[in-house]
């Protein structure tokens, strides 16, 4: 929280802690973002604003592992951690308790599980590979969810307990259909371009 307060761009809430020892427990203060404001204007704009947002926070902190070292990284242990403890286990759980849902879901079971085995593995590839890991949120849900709400009229995202160095993918793939991310990543191209432009980079 404090590196995206440090950055300045406005999209998640003001945090301040003078705590440098980061293996020690202490107080912080975080703005209050508890007021929701309703969505100002259409879907489609609203998505434009916080695809903007998301590439603002990603592209800022793109390939800058070493100045974020306070950050876990989202190594193979993470991903099989969140694929099967947070998700599939609950599934199984369900379809164990519950009689009319197991009747329903069951026989999709083995397939959820080898597909939650290959989407650990594609994401560790991802991370070890280093070009699209940045600062994620890692829970963004979808429009119903409430991780980005509207104060005073932009995109505010809150709720960053799940924050890793992790591929950017990990921010796009609920909040956005297949065509919206590709509007994130042309802002982010654009973004890169006028990073590139400005330092001299070629």
């Amino acid at each position: 929280m404090r590196i995206l307060t440090e950055q300045k761009r406005g999209h998640s809430p003001f945090a301040y802690s003078d705590l440098q020892d980061t293996s020690q427990t202490a107080w912080f203060i975080m703005q209050d973002i508890r007021t929701c404001e309703k969505i100002p204007c259409s879907v489609s704009v609203w998505k434009r604003q916080v695809a903007a947002a998301l590439a603002d926070i990603h592209t800022d902190n793109l390939w800058a592992a070493d100045k974020n070292s306070r950050l876990l990284p989202a190594d193979e242990a993470y991903w099989k951690h969140i694929t099967t403890k947070i998700s599939v286990d609950h599934f199984e759980k369900k379809c164990a308790s519950d009689n009319h849902f197991a009747g329903q879901y069951s026989r999709v079971l083995p397939k959820l599980r080898k597909t939650a085995e290959r989407f650990a593995t594609d994401m560790a590839d991802l991370y070890r590979d280093g070009t699209s890991v940045t600062v994620t949120h890692g829970d963004l849900q979808d429009m119903v969810g409430d991780h980005v709400r509207c104060f005073q009229g932009r995109p505010m995202i809150i709720d960053w307990g799940f924050s890793r160095l992790a591929p950017f993918y990990i921010d796009l793939v609920d909040y956005f259909t297949q065509e919206e991310a590709l509007l994130y990543l042309y802002i982010c191209i654009r973004r890169w371009l006028n990073t590139s432009v400005g330092t001299g980079i070629s």
